[in-house]
């Protein structure tokens, strides 16, 4: 048997229509992206109630269909300004209960909102702004296109709210007129429609180049940690050749301490025995002399 769950006890309050500025669209994940273009159009293009700056309002998968918006907006638009602002806002949900012996439950949370700023003025954003997006230069935008965009939606409402009412009869050259507008709407969403999955495309690829940019930049740090663990180890090779090369200096000087003290020794010795031998040279000639005497002596007996 199934759990009787405790949402099942509670039903949501229905809010009321909060009241919005005139230029302000509050854009929701279902909504049609051409409406909400021709929309903002009208009123920034717009002869009758002209604003020079819109505000696009979005949260969660609506964010993206307002991007794809003010896109399609800044291509189409000569000189439009963009601001990008990301809020956050509270929402209060309260739950009513639907059986007796059950309080009130409100529910607070936080809630991110894209709000997207455009504007045909100049300097009406501050361009250091982090969200601040210059407009578009003259080759990049194609304002006839958007032009006949507008023109094909005045006709598709001016047909929609004449076709409940049945008391305008189209003949066949009419009916011709609209099927060639209706093809060109067909097209016209088409379009659209190309520009949303090419929207998705690029934030794809966005999303793609992110991730290899934060892939490569773990890569950079452990390589410069690995640098960084590895310095230790050749500093030490340093510091070991280093006290090597000094034993060596050390080693050499004491043999050279040591030879210079043999030399010394030697020429000492040297010394010794030339003098012992300038001392024993007239002893061993008196000695000589002597025996000449002698011999001499016996001689001449």
């Amino acid at each position: 048997m199934p759990a009787y769950s405790t949402q099942a006890k509670y039903t949501k309050v229905s809010k009321p229509k909060e009241q919005t500025e005139k230029n302000e669209i509050r854009i929701t994940g279902d909504g049609s992206a051409r409406r909400y273009i021709g929309y903002a159009a009208n009123l920034l293009l717009g002869e009758e109630g002209r604003a020079d700056t819109i505000i696009l309002k979005a949260s969660g998968n609506a964010a993206k269909t307002a991007c794809l918006v003010a896109e399609i907006l800044r291509t189409h638009i000569l000189g439009l300004h963009q601001l990008n602002v990301i809020k956050t806002i509270e929402v209060e949900d309260v739950y009513e209960p639907t059986e007796e012996g059950l309080d009130k439950v409100v529910i607070k949370r936080s809630l991110a909102v894209l709000e997207i700023q455009l504007s045909t003025k100049d300097k009406a954003f501050d361009t250091k702004a982090p969200g601040y997006q210059e407009p578009l230069a003259k080759n990049n935008v194609e304002e006839k296109s958007l032009a006949d965009f507008l023109k094909r939606e005045k006709r598709r409402r001016d047909d929609d709210e004449e076709r409940p009412s049945g008391e305008k009869r189209r003949g066949d050259r009419e009916e011709k007129v609209a099927e060639e507008e209706d093809v060109v709407e067909e097209e016209a969403a088409e379009e659209v429609d190309a520009m949303e999955t090419e929207a998705m495309t690029l934030d794809l690829d966005l999303k793609v180049a992110e991730e290899k940019v934060v892939k490569e930049k773990v890569a950079q740090e452990k390589v410069a940690q690995e640098e960084v663990a590895e310095a230790p180890s050749e500093v030490e090779e340093v510091e070991t050749e280093a006290a090597k090369a000094e034993e060596k200096v050390v080693t050499e000087t004491t043999i050279t301490e040591e030879e210079r003290v043999a030399q010394e020794k030697v020429v000492k010795e040297e010394k010794v025995a030339k003098e012992a031998k300038v001392r024993e040279e007239p002893e061993v000639d008196k000695v000589a002399k002597e025996l000449v005497d002698q011999e001499t002596t016996k001689r001449s007996l």
